[in-house]
């Protein structure tokens, strides 16, 4: 309900509303030892299907991007606090397809796309940016 009541006045005046959720890859794919988290998020995603569905002909597009491992300050300091420093961190990124992780810009260029004028007819989609780790 409070979905709909913060898009309602989205469409006025022939504008398009954007909204653009970011859960995380773990949404789509899960996550070891993180079961309630991934589950939460992948409820997330069922949500912007629901909403996107629902909200369509306001007009609103509806749309999650899902990070998946994302080169920040705090990815490293839970690496470390993991101890998933030097060889494991480095075998963690060759199990990316694109062999690197990813950046907080190439997170917000997408989101920035989804925003752009030229996009309305994308909704409902979750697009994972994780250089391939999940398709």
């Amino acid at each position: 309900m409070s979905c709909r009541i913060c898009v309602r006045g989205g469409g006025a005046a022939g504008r398009r509303a954007s909204l653009v959720v970011v859960p995380s890859d773990s949404a789509k794919a899960g996550s070891f030892g993180d079961a309630v988290s991934s589950a939460a998020r992948a409820g997330v995603l069922g949500m912007v299907r629901s909403v996107a569905r629902e909200n369509a002909v306001v007009p609103m597009a509806v749309n999650a991007v899902c990070p998946g491992p994302t080169d920040t300050a705090m990815y490293r300091e839970l690496a470390d606090a993991q101890g998933l420093t030097g060889k494991v961190f480095s075998g963690m990124t060759r199990g990316i397809p694109a062999r690197r992780l990813g950046t907080p810009e190439e997170v917000a260029a997408t989101i920035h796309f989804l925003l752009s004028p030229g996009t309305a007819y994308i909704t409902g989609q979750a697009i994972s940016v994780s250089g391939g780790l999940t398709m």
